[in-house]
């Protein structure tokens, strides 16, 4: 994510916060094993953008902001130490004593990193870089609701987001450098944009929005000095509660207990292996380095959570997986990333087409599955894919290299919290989450009769696999996870021609966050940051416009061109507007 073209930005200062009070004693906390098996990937990341407050920027927000970040580390101080490899003694009393690969937060200490805080100024206004998506002229006109479609490729995030390296930016960087970084910049008409990145352990989207949230709420308090307390805490507003940052809970949960003699290893419950690894999730192998197209750079990051190359059998023995489809993803084909956003009145219509076409298959006396609009929409989003991917199969022809009836996979990015029996509260602190798959063909996905069967088909079959991750199913998975070597070793997506990786925001209310409060605004733009990757899609609900989806999409230039072209995106045949 670091970026050497930052001509536009200047920076002027760069500071490490620390929480306000200081800590009593160092404190070190292993991760759970769901976190470390998001250790390899991309940085949690998010900018906020935001136009000219009516409270004076330089004077009252930007001090503001960088105050009560200090306050609210309070309740984030995993954030401010380091991350580093747990050693063996370390995991000697765990309900798995193995150590490659597992994670321990430490803080408290005098090698405490702090989270990096750089303040810059763009010179630019904020308009010249976003689109206001909560703008209603984007979605409708005189004639009716259409869609919105905006080429964010050329989008220059890396201005916006601190350039230091944070901890697990790859595996190899860790200790010695923060686990967080921040950047606050100012434009030129006095609009400003809050950027974050953070290692993903210590939080996926809804530990970072549940940070973020906390931090608005202190920020408002400083801003308005209003019902504050001597200590500054914001008693007028609703603040969401501190963290629950107990990593411990999630093993327990996969029953996971802690063995009888210090430092052995009970034999694993050979039912839970086999629940879990019956789940419809990818298995592929960082390791297997005699995979057809396995690319250098994918060693070198792998190498950091290996065993030694004398480890052999017991607690080595590798479980069973496959090998990534290294050749289905050109690396070095041009990408292009655009944001679609359909207006509530399309969603609707998705929805309601997915849900008779569902009903129509359903056998009598049975009930159908319920189909939500995140369902109906991946569903039309990945049919577009491979339509757009793989043109002749849409028109029943072969194409020309012989693909049309290869599978294609939809990865889903699954949250845990609510899974857990009991579910976890939102508050819960980490990277709770996994990646499920839905499979098909290109060449069923292009069927177009009966009308809107593939969109029934997929919708339903996207239902069918959340509906695999029961309480029981994910306790296996965690219980699973924490036999295996080391956490890194098994990707459960992919990217590329043959497949699309999907994660929602959606129900996060991330673009209602409010630094200002009064004298402030909603964010215009909101930016979840993940690299321009072939086959990576992102959806968020921009909040004010009364249900509409903004669809973030990355792909082979030539595939996009046919997507973008393709007159079934136009739900209910509305209108297109580009920008």
């Amino acid at each position: 994510m670091d970026s050497d073209n930052r001509s536009n930005t200047r920076v002027v200062s760069t500071q490490r916060v620390f929480p306000q009070e200081p800590s009593s004693a160092p404190t070190a906390t292993r991760l759970s094993i769901i976190d470390n098996t998001v250790a390899r990937f991309a940085l949690t990341a998010a900018i906020w953008f935001y136009d000219k407050p009516n409270a004076p920027l330089r004077e009252h927000v930007l001090p503001a902001l960088q105050q009560s970040l200090a306050r609210t580390l309070n309740d984030y101080r995993h954030f401010t130490g380091q991350l580093r490899w747990a050693t063996a003694d370390e995991v000697r009393h765990a309900a798995v004593p193995r150590h490659l690969g597992r994670l321990v937060a430490e803080h408290g200490t005098p090698d405490d990193q702090g989270v990096e805080l750089v303040t810059a100024e763009y010179d630019a206004d904020v308009a010249d870089v976003v689109i206001d998506r909560r703008d209603p002229a984007q979605i409708s006109s005189r004639g009716g609701d259409r869609l919105h479609v905006w080429d964010a490729t050329d989008l220059p995030q890396n201005d916006f987001l601190p350039a230091a390296k944070v901890a697990l930016s790859s595996l190899g960087t860790i200790g010695g450098v923060p686990s967080v970084a921040i950047q606050l910049t100012a434009f030129r008409c006095g609009g400003f944009a809050v950027g974050v990145k953070m290692a993903h352990p210590l939080a996926d989207a809804i530990g970072l929005i549940w940070f973020m949230r906390s931090w608005a709420a202190f920020s408002r308090a400083a801003i308005l000095r209003c019902g504050a307390d001597e200590q500054g805490e914001p008693s007028s507003f609703s603040l969401p509660p501190p963290p629950l940052f107990d990593p411990d809970r999630i093993d327990a949960l996969a029953g996971l207990a802690a063995p009888t003699e210090t430092g052995t290893e009970a034999i694993p419950d050979q039912h839970k292996i086999a629940t879990a690894r019956a789940l419809p999730m990818h298995r592929h192998d960082w390791w297997d380095f005699s995979a057809p197209g396995y690319p250098g750079w994918a060693r070198a990051s792998s190498e950091a959570t290996m065993p030694p190359p004398s480890a052999t059998g017991g607690a080595f023995a590798l479980s069973p997986s496959q090998q990534p489809p290294w050749p289905s993803w050109d690396m070095a084909a041009p990408v292009t990333r655009v944001q679609i956003l359909f207006p509530a009145s399309a969603v609707a219509l998705l929805k309601a087409a997915a849900e008779k076409a569902v009903q129509a298959k359903t056998v009598a006396g049975t009930t159908p599955p319920r189909i939500s609009r995140l369902d109906a929409m991946l569903a039309h989003i990945w049919i577009l894919i491979n339509k757009a991917r793989y043109p002749s199969s849409s028109h029943g022809g072969q194409d020309s290299s012989g693909r049309r009836d290869e599978e294609v996979y939809l990865d889903m990015t699954l949250g845990l919290r609510s899974r857990f029996s009991p579910p976890l509260p939102d508050s819960f602190a980490g990277s709770p989450l996994l990646i499920a798959h839905t499979k098909q063909t290109p060449s069923r996905l292009a069927r177009s009769s009966p009308p809107g069967a593939a969109l029934g088909e997929v919708a339903a079959s996207i239902r069918e696999t959340i509906g695999k991750f029961t309480p029981e199913a994910v306790a296996a998975h965690v219980y699973e996870a924490a036999h295996e070597v080391s956490p890194q070793r098994l990707w459960q997506a992919f990217v590329g021609r043959r497949h699309t990786l999907a994660t929602s925001w959606q129900g996060l209310e991330a673009y209602s966050l409010d630094f200002c409060g009064e004298g402030g605004v909603a964010a215009r733009n909101v930016q979840a940051i993940m690299p321009n990757m072939d086959g990576l899609v992102h959806v968020i609900d921009v909040d004010g416009t009364g249900g509409a989806l903004d669809v973030s999409v990355c792909l082979e230039k030539g595939a996009m061109q046919r997507l973008l072209e393709d007159p079934e995106l136009r739900v209910g045949g509305v209108d297109v507007k580009m920008a």
